[in-house]
């Protein structure tokens, strides 16, 4: 006996019906994440689509997968751990009771886009549309006609007490004669004339009460007229467009449901697709503050993400969470090519000189724009920076001077606390992290900026100063404090400074890991003068040799102080001063140091094959940067302290080599 075919129930959802419960927002994408929920008559066979989808969904990364009922949104890894979901056909665990919601099996998921034609609209809507039209374009005609009357008479009343009340030239003069000016005609009763202006209030103020009235009902008539002008053009349009059918980007959910449902059970599932056309940018707010005499610094870091979408989908009361993976970035590294070393064709003179040009105009200019804020050391290409991680290694600099071998260990033990609000962080693959918003947001797909805080992260930064006397004459406040947060900082050119409650300028930041350290600039401070001179500069022209004496070099002498003052009157600082000390191009150009000597400076990473030269600097001390071939000297200064710094340096060449002439850049 051929068995019976069971036959398909077929529920159509609207992509709107089907709530947004959770966005993962990645830095160029989001994943979206819908409730399908429906209640089953019967089992067997069902049929679900999904109308509507997105066009700027990815259709390739569409999943569904079933749960038995709502669950509290974990805000870790671990938490989600713990709290897993069920699939909707597995059984109930033992013990667990009855399940809360209708089991079923997913059998398919696929997606298509189906043409389907425009709905017919109500017969003879477009006639009732113009007749109505018709009788507002009447009535607006008679309030129209209705407002002129009552201004005429209101006109007339004026002309009347203006006759009647101001006096007239005389008919009796002669052309020659004065202007005799005859009595009003109202004359000289006063009872007369309040009678009149009685009666000039009295019609005015009906006037205008009648105005206003006729006012406000021709307004509520203009606006009913507008809106049924643009009815009827709604209806003339979708009367031309019922001859295409309007694309509809579906996804089809073939479900089967084992057994009858109870009353009232329904059955959800999750939608869950990537869009394009949404991306999120951290932005940081960075407020330091010295703190009374005796008191450590605090900084406190605001740390932001900026979402905007435009995906043609509004994020209605749902939770959002924002990841630092890059789904769009290549999963596979670059092919490694192949170098080769060939022959170089230095540049003509010419052209080196207008490169120098270029080069020192782009360094005044960017002087004019950022020297408020920040040095200009810190804006310099790597050829002549100091780099901030590098340069001063400020962060081992103790004014207690050398630290053992556990300096890690007590920097670890000063290290602060975070104090984070508002969303929980979960680690991924690669580095990678998510942080969850805690409270569910609305985003419309209108590409504006909406912001949620991520944490507020509290540090303890260490302050000191840092100069560059050759570059500028002034002293710039600095802080670093170590990221001790769960929270990757994610690089970002959106950092807004405050000190002491004033802003000072907005910045940007690196990528910094929990344990990296921060870096950032708190502007000039006027209470720490650097005067800067150079004191000689001279130039000898070398001899060639004879038989009886040695061939002598050309030699030019370059010698600098330096003058640094602190003026405030009970706080000590700590300054970093860079001296630019240049590095020869050429083995035939010799740059040697001389104050301070030689032997005093040492050279970052010669003693511990660290060329960046981090935890060498000691509070007082002065060393060569290995990569800059500059001069770092540390110097802590007293209340109303002044130190002088002396530099200088000599360039020695053979004066019959290259061109004879060496020149300082």
């Amino acid at each position: 006996m051929a068995s019976e075919e069971q036959e398909v129930k077929e529920v159509e959802l609207e992509l709107e019906e089907c709530l947004v419960s959770d966005v993962q927002v990645f830095l160029d994408r989001a994943e979206v994440t819908r409730v399908i929920e429906f209640t089953p008559l019967s089992a067997g066979a069902h049929t679900l689509v999904v109308k509507g989808l997105t066009d700027k969904a990815d259709t390739d990364s569409i999943r569904v997968k079933g749960f038995q009922d709502k669950e509290p949104r974990a805000a870790s890894a671990e938490a989600a751990e713990e709290g897993s979901e069920q699939p909707v056909d597995a059984p109930p665990p033992p013990g667990a009771g009855p399940a809360r919601g209708q089991e079923c099996v997913i059998l398919e998921v696929s997606f298509d886009v189906h043409f389907r034609p425009v709905e017919d609209g109500e017969p003879g809507k477009e006639g009732e549309l113009r007749s109505k039209i018709k009788e507002i374009a009447a009535k607006k005609q008679e309030l129209d006609d209705a407002l002129r009357r009552v201004k005429q008479q209101d006109g007339l009343v004026q002309d009347y007490l203006k006759s009647m009340l101001v006096s007239t030239a005389s008919p009796t003069a002669g052309p020659g004669a004065s202007q005799a000016k005859a009595p009003p005609p109202v004359g000289t009763d006063l009872d007369t004339v309040k009678q009149l202006l009685a009666f000039h209030s009295d019609t005015a103020s009906s006037a205008d009460n009648r105005s206003r009235e006729l006012q406000e009902e021709l307004r509520g008539v203009a606006s009913e007229l507008d809106a049924a002008r643009a009815s009827l053009e709604e209806v003339a349009w979708q009367r031309t467009q019922r001859s295409r059918p309007i694309a509809s980007r579906d996804v089809t959910i073939a479900v089967n449901i084992p057994t009858d449902p109870l009353p009232g059970q329904t059955i959800k599932l999750r939608l869950t697709y990537l869009v394009k056309g949404a991306s999120w940018v951290p932005t940081y707010d960075i407020r330091t503050s010295l703190g009374a005499k005796g008191e450590a610094a605090n900084m406190s870091l605001t740390y932001f993400g900026v979402v905007q979408q435009s995906t043609g989908e509004d994020w209605r009361n749902a939770f959002i969470s924002l990841s630092t993976a890059s789904p769009a970035s290549g999963g596979s590294p670059p092919m490694p090519p192949t170098r080769q070393v060939q022959w170089a064709y230095s540049a003509r003179p010419e052209l080196q000189q207008q490169q120098r040009h270029v080069r020192r105009g782009s360094q005044r200019r960017e002087s004019r724009m950022t020297n408020v804020a920040m040095p200009q050391q810190a804006m310099m290409p790597l050829q002549r920076e100091l780099s901030i991680d590098a340069l001063e290694a400020f962060g081992n600099a103790t004014s207690g001077g050398d630290r053992g071998g556990d300096s890690d260990d007590e920097e670890e033990a000063d290290m602060s606390f975070a104090t984070m609000a508002t969303a929980g962080v979960s680690a991924g693959a690669g580095g990678s992290a998510t942080f969850h918003i805690d409270r569910k947001s609305t985003i419309a797909s209108n590409n504006k900026e909406h912001k949620v805080t991520v944490a507020i992260i509290d540090l303890t930064p260490d302050i000191r100063h840092f100069c560059t006397p050759e570059l500028e004459e002034r002293a710039y406040i600095q802080a670093r404090a170590t990221n001790s947060s769960p929270y990757p900082l994610l690089e970002s050119n959106r950092v807004s400074i405050f000190f002491d409650g004033n802003f000072i300028t907005t910045t940007t930041i690196k990528h910094t890991s929990p344990g990296e350290t921060i870096t950032v600039f708190l502007g000039v401070d006027s209470q720490v003068k650097v005067e800067h001179r150079l004191v000689t500069k001279s130039e000898n022209t070398g001899q060639d040799g004879g038989v009886f004496r040695r061939q002598q070099q050309s030699q030019q002498l370059f010698e600098y102080r330096t003058i640094l003052h602190n003026t405030k009157l009970d706080r000590a600082i700590d300054i970093t001063i860079v001296q630019l000390l240049p590095r020869s191009t050429t083995d035939k150009i010799v740059v040697e140091l001389l104050k301070p000597p030689r032997r005093e400076v040492p050279v970052t990473g010669e003693a511990s094959g660290n060329s960046a030269g981090e935890g060498e600097l000691q509070s007082g001390s002065v060393m060569q940067n290995k990569i800059t071939n500059n001069v770092v000297f540390d110097k802590n200064i007293a209340p109303k302290g002044k130190i002088e710094i002396p530099f200088s340096f000599s360039v020695q060449w053979p004066h019959d080599a290259g061109t004879g002439k060496v020149e300082v850049v």
